[in-house]
Parts: structure tokens; C-alpha cells; sequence
């Protein structure tokens, strides 16, 4: 389990697998998006210093993995979106999909379900 502070935001998770310098998550999703998980990655090798993330997608029997120079790219992306919603400048991107497991659907506005 980690917990990462980013500016004024903490994120908790659980990573499946840590290995000498890299992390691991399991997804089962239908469809291989490791753009939608790029966060979640980058936290963990964040929190752990790692250079190297890896998704092993269970139904696809394939791992997508996020180098150190990805994982940079994205730590740009994440630390100008922490301050943005920090700054409650967040504006929801809805879909079917990313809707249908939103533990905050019960009360979103832009929700497309």
C-alpha cells in the first residue's frame, strides 16, 4: 500500500506487484486503454522512485509497459492536473465506460449513464 502527496492531494493505492525497479498493476478490462491507467502507474512508480511501470492485462495475456522516459511525460501531465483540481479547474470527461465504475456517479452532474 502507498500513499503519494501531489502539491495538496494525497492518493492511496495498492500495487499488485513491485519488483527491483519497477511496479505492476493487474487490470482485466475488455479493452487494452493503458492511456486510462496512466496516472495510477505513475503514482506507484512515483511513490517508490521506480523507473519503469508495467499493466499486464489478464484477458489480453500481454503487458504494456510505461518507460521512464513515458512515465516523465506523464509526471508532467499529472502534476499540472493535481494543481488544476486543486484549484477545483476540473472539467469531467464522461463516458459509458468510465461512468459505469465511478465511485462518485451517485452525485455527478456530467454523468453519462
Amino acid at each position: 500500500q502507498i500513499s503519494f502527496k501531489l502539491e495538496q492531494i494525497t492518493f492511496n493505492g495498492v500495487i499488485d506487484l513491485v519488483g527491483d525497479n519497477w511496479v505492476l498493476d493487474y487490470k482485466s478490462d475488455r479493452l487494452m486503454q493503458p492511456a486510462d491507467h496512466r496516472f495510477q502507474l505513475w503514482i506507484y512508480a512515483a511513490a517508490l522512485n521506480y523507473p519503469n511501470a508495467h499493466i499486464a492485462y489478464l484477458r489480453h495475456d500481454q503487458i504494456h509497459s510505461f518507460t521512464e522516459r513515458d512515465l516523465a511525460e506523464i509526471s508532467l501531465e499529472a502534476n499540472n492536473l493535481s494543481h488544476e483540481i486543486y484549484r477545483g479547474n476540473y472539467i469531467a470527461t464522461p463516458t459509458m465506460e468510465k461512468c459505469a465504475y465511478c465511485p462518485y456517479l451517485d452525485f455527478c452532474d456530467d454523468a453519462s449513464i
